[in-house]
């Protein structure tokens, strides 16, 4: 069941974060109010629904079995729900509003684990679990997140603050001049959005790799192993999420030492993050993982040690990349995560058949490092060669 559950998982979050464009980031990043929210909404809208037709279609021509099919096509759901949410905190975040979010995503977790739980113990069917997170992430999106965007958009007064009237406004848009707008949207958020899939493909590629060289049963055991990590990756992408703003301005007013200072740091924390990770994980991985789950997935405690290493190298990648986000610089950053899959395709391919889980473990470690040095390479040439201000300015 747990190996069902990461295989769908890993087969939707490519897709819809590749879908999604993170126009999340690209709203907190609008510091001119380029586009407005509406129009993030109906490109969103349009992304979501031709996310759901390639999961189908993927369920389709893939021989899954049925129960697995079901709940690629649930998880789906629970996805589209999801992105809606998340291009309200695009709007929240751009007025750096993060206790709103922060409220939201605490209320989605909480009742999400409550519900997942309760209908898996009573059902005994996964399809029904994820069923109700589906379920309790819409009552989030309708109970909490639309009224506080809307809310905001009457605080702002810049566009329509009613749903009626936000559905009035798009509609009363002809086609072929809101059509121009939403193009150049979606062809400015592309690259981020195609790079952000491939990040998703690249931590996904082992999980595929090992359904099909291992066992389901060996992907469950590996994506719980993850699972902690999880933890420290919220952490890691709240202070993101919170300094992308911040950083955007620095940018904007060309105030290269708070910018460099404030990167500085969010390295830093991460590289803290993951130093203590490796600590906790080498003293107690294995009463941790005896703890959380029980003694069979504790035995894999030395794959654990691993896994927090690369969680380290990728919090520090992630800040990097954030950094680049705020300076405009997208279709480098694409570039960079193409190479990214190709060396965790080409280790996986190499490490997983032969040495199994460990392998997998390695291969996460190896391509984080990888990917941390191609980043810190980019910013670090652009940087000296002036370039990281030039490209920016002239896309704007």
């Amino acid at each position: 069941m747990v190996g069902r559950f990461s295989l769908a998982l890993a087969i939707c979050s490519p897709i819809f974060l590749f879908t999604n464009l993170k126009l999340r980031d690209i709203q907190a990043a609008d510091a001119q109010n380029k586009f407005s929210f509406a129009e993030y909404v109906r490109l969103r809208f349009l992304t979501t629904l031709l996310a759901f037709i390639i999961i189908a279609f993927i369920v389709f021509i893939v021989d899954y079995p049925h129960q697995t099919a079901q709940v690629i096509l649930i998880m789906g759901v629970a996805k589209s729900v999801e992105s809606f949410s998340d291009v309200i905190y695009g709007l929240l975040q751009k007025h750096e509003q993060m206790a709103r979010i922060a409220r939201s995503m605490i209320a989605k977790g909480v009742l999400s684990f409550l519900f997942l739980t309760a209908a898996i113990y009573i059902t005994d069917n996964l399809f029904w679990g994820v069923g109700a997170l589906a379920a309790m992430w819409l009552a989030v999106l309708l109970g909490y997140d639309l009224p506080q965007g809307l809310k905001l958009l009457t605080q702002t007064g810049h566009e329509p603050v009613s749903l009626r009237a936000q559905i009035r406004f798009a509609a009363q848009n002809k086609a072929g001049a809101a059509a121009p707008k939403l193009m150049r949207l979606a062809w400015l958020a592309f690259p981020l959005g195609a790079a952000t899939a491939l990040t998703s493909l690249y931590v996904n590629i082992p999980n595929y790799l090992i359904e099909r060289y291992l066992s389901a049963e060996a992907l469950g055991i590996f994506a719980a192993l993850a699972y902690p990590i999880v933890a420290g990756n919220v952490v890691v992408n709240a202070l993101a999420q919170v300094a992308l703003p911040r950083l955007s301005k620095y940018f904007a007013d060309n105030d290269r030492s708070n910018f460099n200072a404030l990167l500085l740091k969010l390295v830093g924390i991460g590289i803290l993050l993951g130093a203590a990770g490796i600590v906790i994980a080498l003293v107690g991985g294995h009463a941790i993982l005896a703890l959380l789950y029980n003694q069979t997935y504790a035995a894999y405690a030395h794959i654990f040690v691993w896994l927090m290493a690369a969680a380290g190298i990728n919090y520090a990648g992630w800040f990097l990349s954030g950094a680049l986000t705020a300076t405009g610089i997208f279709r480098q950053q694409l570039t960079l995560r193409i190479v990214s899959v190709l060396v965790i395709v080409l280790l996986s391919l190499f490490l997983i058949p032969e040495y199994g889980l460990l392998g997998a473990a390695w291969v996460t470690c190896l391509s984080a490092a990888v990917t941390l040095i191609l980043f810190a390479a980019l910013m670090i040439g652009l940087s000296r060669t002036g370039k990281l201000y030039d490209v920016s300015r002239g896309r704007g």
